[in-house]
């Protein structure tokens, strides 16, 4: 399982899927709770290289009348060996950037068709951005990759981290097995690459910078980052606000209808709660304090999320309903507030320290967070100090300008 669990994410073109999905599992959040939902600020569309969930339109109004790119134009531009690009001491070759160009401009093409058939039309020269068209942001976010795919090289280099040809050949062969069954041919593979929008080429520099940043990770610290430093740790808890309370719950709205209780049902309720809180407050030994939360919020806790967060939710700024942050950031560590009324009903809160083995939403520990984190940072300087530049005689390549007649 990666450690580095965001590192990957970034470096996957924006519109390739990018052998991430099936290079290694991608952990799911736990599910959210009342109190643990996210405060939204609406219902945002899906990401860019997601895919959306529900239905197509039906009949002819969700097909796409979509402009083409004239790849064979594009590919035209330039003799095959002509160097079109450098980042840092690295050349990059039309031949090498056409490809990568072409994988991006089909992810692209196929994207813009599914939001056509759900009803939301988008051109090659739509507005991405304040300062950028689709067509645009396309091709800097391959430059912008490409980048990194070579900062990732130098990194790995500079700390001594090599993957040989038969290392990447064990693992291509590895994931093809996983993904198509253990009889699985070449050609299987290959149309696999191509719904996805890869050629082998472009499948192997992603697996091998994959391969890179997971050595570089367990030789550092370890499978399980038992090596990461507890200073390191807690400035990464620091550097994201991190806080870690569990509650008892009182409802005081009916769930399901989401309507208040009747007034004599709440004054129950908050009378059972400041009777809790009280008896919580008087006791002095922690670990008896910690046994008695843990079997009045088994018998009491009406939250929904008890049986998924039994012992509380760590969580940063803005994840939880801001009375309850709020509380939790007054409380010191085994502190049992007073009864806190949310819109959910009165909740008895006890702060809790975070332990290095506790799981964040992500399903990496805090331990694995912080480790991909401060590798993360070193990765950075070092993708920072490079510049995808072009060479002399060439230019930048305007997809809209080469659009299909």
């Amino acid at each position: 399982m990666k450690k580095w669990f965001w590192l990957a994410l970034v470096l996957v073109l924006v519109f390739v899927g990018g052998a991430g999905f099936w290079i290694g599992s991608t952990k799911a959040s736990a599910p959210s709770s009342p109190e643990a939902t996210p405060v939204a600020p609406g219902e945002p569309l899906p990401p860019i290289n997601t895919p959306f969930a529900g239905e197509p339109l039906d009949g002819d109004s969700g097909e796409s009348a979509l402009q083409r790119v004239d790849l064979d134009a594009v590919r035209t531009l330039y003799a095959p060996d002509t160097v079109y690009a450098r980042v840092g001491e690295r050349e990059i070759t039309w031949a090498q950037y056409a490809q990568w160009l072409e994988s991006n401009v089909l992810s692209a093409e196929n994207y813009l068709e599914s939001m056509a058939a759900y009803g939301l039309p988008m051109a090659w020269d739509s507005d991405y951005d304040e300062t950028h068209s689709f067509a645009a942001f396309v091709t800097e976010s391959l430059n912008e990759n490409l980048r990194v795919y070579a900062g990732i090289d130098q990194f790995a280099h500079e700390l001594g981290y090599e993957i040989s040809d038969e290392e990447l050949d064990e693992a291509e062969a590895q994931t093809m097995r996983e993904v198509l069954g253990e009889d699985a041919g070449a050609d299987e593979w290959a149309a696999l690459l191509a719904e996805n929008f890869l050629t082998e080429d472009i499948y192997r520099t992603k697996l091998r910078s994959d391969l890179l940043l997971q050595k570089a990770y367990d030789e550092r610290y370890g499978s399980d980052a038992e090596n990461i430093s507890d200073e390191a740790v807690e400035r990464f808890l620091a550097d994201n606000d991190y806080l870690r309370s569990n509650h008892i719950l009182f409802l005081t709205m009916d769930m399901n209808t989401r309507e208040s209780l009747d007034e004599e049902t709440i004054a129950a309720k908050k009378a059972q709660a400041e009777k809790i809180a009280a008896e919580l407050q008087g006791i002095t030994d922690q670990a008896e304090l910690l046994a008695r939360f843990a079997a009045l919020k088994e018998e009491l806790d009406e939250d929904s999320g008890k049986v998924a967060y039994p012992t509380g939710y760590l969580f940063s700024a803005g994840q939880m309903v801001p009375e309850f942050e709020e509380t939790s950031r007054t409380l010191e560590v085994y502190q049992v507030s007073d009864p806190v009324l949310t819109t959910y009903g009165y909740h008895v809160i006890i702060r809790l320290p975070i332990e290095r083995s506790d799981v964040l939403d992500t399903g990496s520990t805090v331990a694995e967070a912080a480790a991909s984190a401060e590798l993360a940072s070193e990765l950075d300087a070092v993708v920072d100090a490079l510049e995808f530049e072009l060479a002399e005689d060439v230019a930048p390549v305007d997809l809209l300008a080469h659009l299909q007649k």
